[in-house]
């Protein structure tokens, strides 16, 4: 059955968008962040369109890509979760109002993976897709408390790597040429998967030097006592709710010198006492979600919705 609402739901290409009002709304709601405004769509993704639902009470970024003539639904590059950002209307907090959410999505692509905020349970769980949904993690730290707080959240042997690290005063945290974090991290990541990712860097390296990049994004570097290439690159973003771990690339070295517990511990030093929660930008991997945890943050996870009502034969082929 098609759902009836009486609030209007559009699918807007960017040049229809209302750059203003989409960006109010993704920079000011709690449950948005700087990775699903306007500029940084419109530089990173391959392709995107905006679903808006009444006068921008909430929207949410469509981010796709086509192969073979066929348009599909896929994540941001270096982004894992988007998500429907706003207040929906009280009128669609029901399960026709959030199944026509997703009807919606599937007359404009029969095809893909979309990302849902912790917020948007009460929609992914009303629209009743619950079935195609994947649990994913994510975590986060409030920083709202003094530093000394914080670290003792902070798990015992997390603590003591830090006081070690703290007595031999060996590391530095120091600003660094975005470029080089990015061309750092590209090594890294070529390292473990074989996509071609270059039109992606490329994207970002643009973007770091654009007004919009230079407002939410902040390079660093770990250095050692030894006059020896950074330890650690890092960069993260920020923005009116969340700092962001971005992305960072730490060398062998760097490793063994703990450079990475050193990064993470010094970016809450720097954000204590703040209304921000640091988001790690989760991880899977269990040697990663370890470590994220070993800084005392909780998850709060996101929710991966994959669909496919492709026609046949091409269902079979794309799964």
């Amino acid at each position: 059955m098609v759902s009836t609402v009486s609030f209007e739901i559009q699918i807007l290409p960017p040049a229809k968008i209302d750059k203003v009002l989409w960006d109010q709304i993704v920079l000011q709601s709690e449950n948005g962040s700087f990775f699903a405004a306007y500029d940084y769509l419109q530089q990173m993704a391959p392709a995107w369109s905006g679903l808006v639902i009444g006068a921008y009470e909430a929207v949410l970024p469509l981010v796709y890509k086509t192969k073979y003539g066929i348009r599909y639904l896929t994540t941001l590059p270096f982004v894992r979760q988007l998500g429907l950002v706003g207040q929906l209307p009280i009128q669609m907090q029901t399960r026709a109002g959030y199944g026509a959410i997703f009807e919606k999505i599937h007359q404009y692509v029969n095809f893909g993976d979309i990302s849902f905020n912790h917020a948007n349970l009460a929609v992914v769980s009303g629209a009743g897709v619950l079935d195609a949904i994947k649990e994913l993690p994510n975590f986060e730290l409030d920083l709202n408390m003094p530093y000394s707080h914080l670290v003792g959240g902070y798990q015992k042997s997390l603590r003591g790597k830090l006081r070690r690290l703290e007595k031999k005063a060996a590391l530095k945290w120091q600003p660094a040429d975005p470029h080089n974090v990015i061309n750092a991290y590209q090594v890294l990541i070529s390292q473990k998967t074989k996509l071609d990712l270059k039109a992606d860097f490329k994207r970002l390296h643009f973007l770091i030097d654009e007004p919009f990049g230079k407002t939410h994004f902040t390079a660093y570097q770990v250095n050692g006592e030894a006059a020896e290439n950074p330890l650690l690159y890092g960069i993260y973003g920020k923005d009116k709710y969340r700092i962001y771990k971005f992305m960072t690339a730490t060398s062998p070295v760097g490793k063994k010198q703990q450079a990475g517990v050193f990064a993470l511990d010094k970016l809450i030093a720097i954000h204590a006492e703040t209304t921000l929660k640091l988001d790690f930008m989760g991880s899977a991997l269990r040697g990663v979600r370890d470590f994220i945890e070993s800084f005392g943050a909780v998850n709060q996870p996101y929710f991966l919705y994959h669909f496919n009502h492709l026609p046949w034969p091409l269902k079979l082929i794309k799964k």
